[in-house]
């Protein structure tokens, strides 16, 4: 993939789940996630900031809000929820590896309809 985080901040976000999540489980996830969400925020930032724009403009901005989240968290679920139904990591990871040029034409889509959105709209 050309479009990722630079490696510098992947590998900051790594150390720092690492480091501090095995040293205090609940307050090194929390500092981890904090930390991990303000670096990946240079690359997703670019993404919430038009969302955020449509949401707070439209009259059925809690509509919005909540389809927003359901899709945010959709995917946690999916994974989450094959991994207590006994997927394997390995198998996760070779059918994200599959599907991945399919993942990006999929959000590429989503990405344009977004942007109509914004246009018709704003």
């Amino acid at each position: 993939m050309l479009l990722k985080l630079p490696k510098v901040i992947r590998g900051k976000m790594h150390s720092v789940m690492k480091g501090r999540v095995s040293k205090n489980l609940i307050g090194g996830a929390f500092v981890a996630g904090v930390v991990v969400s303000l670096l990946d925020s240079l690359c997703a930032g670019q993404i919430y900031l038009p969302v955020l724009a449509l949401i707070s403009q439209s009259q059925a901005r809690y509509f919005y809000l909540l389809l927003y989240n359901l899709m945010f968290i959709l995917p946690l679920v999916i994974v989450l929820t094959a991994v207590c139904l006994g997927m394997g990591f390995r198998r996760l990871i070779e059918l994200s590896e599959r599907y991945t040029t399919l993942t990006k034409l999929l959000l590429a889509g989503v990405f344009f309809a977004l942007a109509g959105l914004l246009v018709l709209t704003v």
